[in-house]
């Protein structure tokens, strides 16, 4: 048995590698450690794991992981559990919300003269970006507008 925690951005490479070693585990429970506003690009988790007993059966008992996601950031005690398999779904919605988050942030101090570059990419090519967006914001009558 014990107990382990684990601190991690969260990218699919890492869920891949983690959900695997998470089969040896008989509980574990995932936190957002976002703010609000945003105070960065990427949104770190924690992982608070229970290790199963030496024979694979979990300290309960014969039973499939537990797995409760503790996303709801206006009320910490608030969980949903979900399959263990589901986690990297999951990990990966909360990650698209916070890069929204982060977006609205950045486009909230837009002023005269500035530009943004949005990228947006396709889940299946990592590549390159689909297409990308210009956001400019000039005075009206401006010779670049």
């Amino acid at each position: 048995g014990g107990h382990y925690v684990c601190v991690s951005l969260a990218q699919d490479f890492v869920m891949a590698t983690l959900v695997g070693f998470c089969q040896v585990f008989g509980s574990v429970d995932v936190h957002c450690l976002g703010g609000d506003p945003p105070s960065s690009a990427h949104l770190p988790f924690v992982f608070l794991m229970e290790k199963s007993t030496q024979d694979g059966e979990a300290a309960g008992g014969a039973q499939p992981v537990r797995t409760r996601l503790y996303f709801d950031v206006a009320n910490k005690h608030k969980f949903s559990e979900e399959a263990l398999a589901d986690l990297p779904r999951r990990v990966q919605e909360q990650q698209e919300a916070w890069r929204v988050a982060v977006l609205k942030q950045r486009l909230q101090g837009l002023q005269a003269g500035r530009v943004e570059t949005l990228d947006l990419w396709a889940p299946d090519n990592l590549e390159a970006p689909r297409f990308s967006m210009r956001i400019l914001d000039f005075p009206a009558g401006n010779p670049r507008t």
